[in-house]
């Protein structure tokens, strides 16, 4: 599940579990909130231009990192930050569930394509490879509570 708090989300799903008597499911180990994704990004972030800067003291052709997006610093404290941040669109849809859902969906978006850019930095330089391993497809702790979710009880 991805929210930007998926705290409603999870309410509302173990209300439905409970008027069909089903066996209540772990939803907040396999949710994912926008804030968090993004923090965790930063995280990583800064933790590959330290290493970054520890390698550049050692061997000055060792270039600064660069990324095509900074993110916000601070980090947005509502989705209507983030969107405002990010420059998209403004969403219109029929609803105010609906455009939540969109714009929802748009910033997991953006957060991908910035995890995408750290992880691209991760594959270009083996000393970062050494010390934080492969990249991956999400950022770690969000894609373990994905492939969490698909495993069974």
């Amino acid at each position: 599940m991805l929210a930007w708090d998926p705290a409603d989300p999870i309410a509302i799903l173990r209300e439905l579990e409970r008027t069909a008597g089903a066996t209540p499911g772990d939803w907040a180990a396999s949710a994912v909130s926008i804030p968090f994704a993004l923090a965790e990004v930063a995280s990583v972030r800064a933790a590959y231009e330290k290493r970054v800067a520890e390698e550049r003291s050692r061997n000055k052709d060792v270039m600064d990192l660069e990324w095509d997006v900074p993110l916000p610093d601070p980090l947005p404290g509502t989705p209507e930050e983030l969107h405002r941040w990010t420059r998209q669109a403004v969403v219109v849809a029929p609803t105010r569930v609906a455009t939540a859902a969109l714009v929802t969906g748009r910033l997991a978006g953006w957060v991908v394509r910035r995890w995408r850019e750290t992880a691209n930095a991760l594959g270009r330089r083996d000393y970062l490879r050494a010390e934080f391993g492969e990249p991956t497809v999400l950022a770690p702790e969000w894609e373990r509570r994905v492939a969490d979710a698909f495993r069974p009880a």
